[in-house]
């Protein structure tokens, strides 16, 4: 996905035509990758509630969201507009502009996650140091087809950035950092992401499990 002069946050990454060892999940590193961010987890999340902003030069974006996971229903808040609220389900075509803008920031939100549930992705590594990983997304369906990331990991397998080209012509647009880490319940989240003119971040962060009535909200990641 690319950045649009509509501020709708999309990801494309750096497709290398060197990208080494095609792989897929079953490998210790991206195995203790997915244990990290605890994506197992997300299957006992009944609710969670984040703002996603955006600031890039003079635009911003702010938009506040609460998905029901199982449901798969949303709702989305903003300033001076009317609450959108519908079923992924049964309601998806008369809501496909507000649903790429939750795709969209819900990626940011549970990236690790988002690619670990997705088949159609292609995993490699683009380094032969397996410090990098490439994730390639087919070139037909979606909102925003053939997009592909490049991970940079830390010896944790912790993310601490990434490349992307927004055209998918091998350019890289702009490298983003990964930072501000949080647990959120079991969840371990990125809220911050920077480059030199742009920052994306999330506010009012929580998150309610299965069967219990109290709310997580986030605490500090150290790392080990």
């Amino acid at each position: 996905m690319a950045l649009k002069t509509s501020i709708l946050i999309t990801f494309c990454t750096l497709v290398s035509s060197t990208a080494l060892y095609a792989l897929d999940w079953n490998h210790p590193k991206l195995q203790k990758f997915l244990a990290l961010y605890a994506v197992e987890e997300i299957k006992n999340v009944e609710t969670v509630e984040y703002r996603f902003r955006v600031q890039i030069k003079d635009k911003s974006v702010n938009r506040k969201w609460t998905w029901w996971p199982k449901a798969d229903k949303i709702k989305m808040e903003q300033e001076g507009k009317e609450t959108v609220e519908y079923s992924r389900q049964s309601q998806l075509e008369q809501n496909k502009k507000t649903d790429s803008a939750f795709i969209n920031d819900n990626y940011w939100l549970l990236f690790p996650w988002r690619i670990y549930v997705d088949s159609s992705v292609t995993l490699s590594w683009a380094n032969k140091e397996e410090s990098s990983l490439l994730i390639q997304y087919p070139y037909e369906g979606g909102y925003t087809p053939g997009d592909a990331y490049t991970l940079h990991f830390d010896k944790n397998m912790l993310i601490t950035s990434w490349d992307f080209d927004a055209k998918g012509d091998g350019k890289i647009d702009r490298s983003m950092s990964w930072e501000g880490y949080q647990k959120l319940g079991p969840l371990l989240i990125s809220t911050q992401h920077k480059a030199e003119d742009f920052h994306l971040w999330f506010e009012d962060l929580r998150l309610k499990l299965s069967g219990d009535s109290d709310w997580k909200t986030p605490t500090p990641y150290t790392a080990n």
